[in-house]
């Protein structure tokens, strides 16, 4: 038997259909009603990942779902974050909730930079 996880739950491939190891729901069918497996979070109603929610300034982003080495942010220009880092701009951005736009965006690119160039070093 195949076990995989989706979204910090347990997932297991059964006659051809990745369902869910707990109640063996269709994950293709369930996975937007399905809270976090780590969090226990559901989607907001604009359809983010509950752990997340928002985060004003990036294109998408993934908490990893208690796997810190899955998470991600990616930003509008295309750039990526991942890991131990990515947590860290993630919690950051959840608790300033800014609305980031035109010039205040290019400088929290710049802060961000930085942060990753200082982390490096």
């Amino acid at each position: 038997m195949i076990k995989s996880k989706n979204r910090g739950n347990d997932i297991e491939f059964i006659n051809d259909v990745w369902v869910y190891s707990d109640t063996q729901e269709s994950v293709a069918n369930n996975h937007t009603h399905k809270p976090c497996g780590n969090c226990g979070r559901t989607y907001t109603t604009e359809g983010h990942d509950g752990c997340l929610g928002t985060l004003q300034g990036v294109m998408n982003a993934c908490c990893g779902h208690g796997v810190s080495k899955e998470a991600y942010v990616q930003f509008w220009d295309g750039s990526c974050v991942r890991g131990q880092d990515a947590k860290i701009i993630q919690d950051i951005l959840k608790k300033y909730q800014l609305d980031i736009n035109g010039e205040d965006y290019q400088n929290h690119m710049k802060l961000i930079k930085i942060f990753m160039q200082s982390n490096k070093s």
